[in-house]
């Protein structure tokens, strides 16, 4: 669907939470009503002019879909009351963590909707599969709720690290998402150490191979070795600080650069 470089807005419909309702094509929310109110601004109409976000559409009931279906292929929306067409001129992204190609093939999602919708398809890997992402996300959260919850929680342990590090999250960055605001219900300032962490994480968080209990290991290997920290910012000045590059000439991942910078308090 395309834009005509108005003012984007960003409209986000939550399938599983919302549980949206399409009637006429026009979008309404189930809230406090049961009724339709035909002067209620749709979803649709919300977003003109900018982005509908779809999220969890893999849970969209069929007869949803063949509403949804029209919508996109005729580019227009007929109001409840009304027999006039009213012009669609929005982005619309959808996003499931199902398998849409298995959902067709077991009748649960029709074909027609998911080749018209699968234009640009982004495969975004589970948390586990980019775990160099997970540094990234925790100073994310931690500003967030720093913020959200008025605190001054300045980062996370290199022992408390270790084990969010070595979690798979089958909740995916959701799950990070409430680990990190369990911990902001114990911890209102400084670091996040592992005595903040649910107990869950504590109890199946494996150890590293030639780890021993209690040590952090270096980028050489087990143990502290002298002069690491002048190596560590030797090599970021050689790459003015490109933390991929530095993290390549080291011969280490993303993470394990991220934690021993964090250990030798270099930012």
């Amino acid at each position: 669907m395309r834009l005509r470089g108005r003012p984007e807005g960003f409209t986000l419909v939550e399938i599983l939470l919302t549980l949206a309702i399409f009637s006429g094509i026009m979008v309404l929310l189930l809230s406090a009503f049961t009724g339709a109110d035909r002067d209620r601004e749709g979803l649709f109409e919300a977003a003109q002019g900018g982005t509908l976000f779809l999220d969890e559409i893999g849970h969209m009931p069929m007869s949803c879909q063949v509403k949804l279906l029209r919508a996109v292929e005729h580019r227009q929306i007929t109001p409840i009351g009304s027999t006039t067409p009213v012009e669609i001129d929005l982005r619309l992204i959808a996003a499931t963590n199902k398998d849409l190609t298995r959902e067709v093939e077991l009748g649960n999602f029709r074909e027609d909707l998911f080749y018209r919708l699968n234009v640009v398809n982004i495969k975004i890997p589970p948390l586990r599969d980019r775990r160099g992402d997970i540094p990234l996300f925790i100073d994310y959260f931690i500003n967030h709720f720093n913020i959200i919850q008025e605190k001054k929680v300045t980062g996370v342990s290199p022992e408390a690290l270790e084990v969010l590090l070595n979690h798979d999250y089958p909740g995916n960055i959701r799950e990070l998402r409430n680990i990190m605001e369990y911990v902001f219900i114990f911890c209102s300032e400084g670091e996040v150490r592992e005595k903040h962490l649910p107990e869950y994480l504590k109890t199946t968080a494996p150890r590293r191979a030639g780890d021993a209990p209690g040590t952090e290991p270096s980028i050489e290997g087990p143990g502290t070795v002298p002069g690491e920290r002048e190596r560590l910012l030797e090599a970021l000045a050689g790459t003015r600080w490109n933390k991929t590059k530095t993290a390549e000439i080291l011969g280490v991942d993303r993470t394990t650069l991220w934690r021993k910078m964090k250990k030798h308090g270099i930012t």
